[in-house]
């Protein structure tokens, strides 16, 4: 079945002269509120997921995936696949990817032609651990820019990754985070338009290693968009290959909070540090703010190494 949206993109795309395959959109809805992504009578096709009209089949690289209302899809595997994700808005209703013991677990978005718009405005996705082992779990866009749209990113383990291919960016929009303990690596670009990246609060680290662009022109607020809370770190790392100037406030709270820059940032944004157990760290150049958005800085330590300079506005 194809549906309405699938349609509008196909449309678009021929009026560019590119030839795309029309996509099926398949409805993750399993008999119980939890379901494994990979089994096939999970999904349903259908125009939506209030107007199922029979069986579907477990999405491949061409096909938009819906996680239904208050459902759980678990990826537990390597193999999971779809053009387009949309996790519906209701609490309760995310993608779970699961490593275990025996297996590392991917979801790859973006693989097919024309991908759409990623999209999590329910909970969101999981990328979870595997206690004792060495498999990590990937969330990864390969063939397509995606943005996030509402809802977030949330990583429990210091081996789970966000990968994004060469040429291919990640856009973080308005309303939507990435959060908890995780790496963002890869060739592309991760771009902050409105979303937050936020270290904790389970006290995790984000390590932001992939290489970033800020439109200046994205951007109409001030509230932060890097953040430090819970005892958790956020780390910009030496291993970025491309640093251009990021736009957003940085807000380190309380309780052994910490940023860390190991790469030479330019950024507009003000660093906000209220709390006498808050710490910047600047191994590597950086200079912050502007005229009008100077810094909030009552309590808290600066440490700045030897022969490099902060500079505030």
């Amino acid at each position: 079945m194809r549906t309405i949206q699938a349609m509008i993109i196909v449309v678009a795309s021929l009026a560019l002269g590119i030839s795309t395959i029309l996509a099926d959109t398949y409805y993750f809805q399993p008999t119980g509120d939890t379901g494994d992504w990979s089994t096939s009578s999970n999904w349903k096709s259908g125009n939506s997921c209030s107007d199922i009209t029979g069986p579907g089949a477990t999405p491949d690289s061409d096909d938009d995936a819906v996680i239904c209302a208050t459902k759980i899809a678990e990826v537990t595997g390597t193999t999971a696949v779809a053009r387009n994700v949309t996790i519906e808005g209701v609490t309760g209703t995310r993608i779970d990817i699961k490593p275990t013991s025996g297996s590392s677990a991917t979801l790859t978005l973006g693989s097919g032609s024309s991908p759409l718009t990623s999209n999590a405005a329910g909970e969101g996705i999981n990328l979870l651990d595997a206690t004792g082992s060495s498999n990590k779990a990937t969330l990864a866009f390969v063939s397509a820019n995606h943005t996030l749209a509402g809802g977030g990113i949330l990583g429990s383990d210091d081996l789970a990754e966000i990968t994004i291919a060469s040429g291919k960016t990640l856009f973080l929009g308005n309303d939507s985070h990435i959060q908890g303990n995780l790496k963002i690596v890869g060739a592309g670009k991760f771009v902050s338009v409105g979303g937050d990246v936020v270290a904790g609060p389970s006290g995790g680290t984000t390590l932001l290693v992939a290489p970033y662009e800020v439109d200046d022109d994205m951007f109409e607020d001030t509230r932060p968009r890097w953040r430090a809370y819970s005892g958790s770190t956020l780390q910009f790392s030496s291993a970025i290959s491309v640093m251009n100037s990021l736009v957003g406030n940085f807000a380190i709270g309380g309780g052994t909070d910490m940023i860390i820059v190991d790469k030479a940032i330019t950024t507009t944004g003000k660093l906000s540090l209220l709390d006498s157990n808050g710490t910047l760290v600047v191994n590597q150049n950086l200079t912050m703010g502007s005229s009008g958005n100077g810094a909030e800085i009552t309590a808290g330590t600066i440490e700045v190494a030897a022969n490099k300079t902060f500079i505030h506005y």
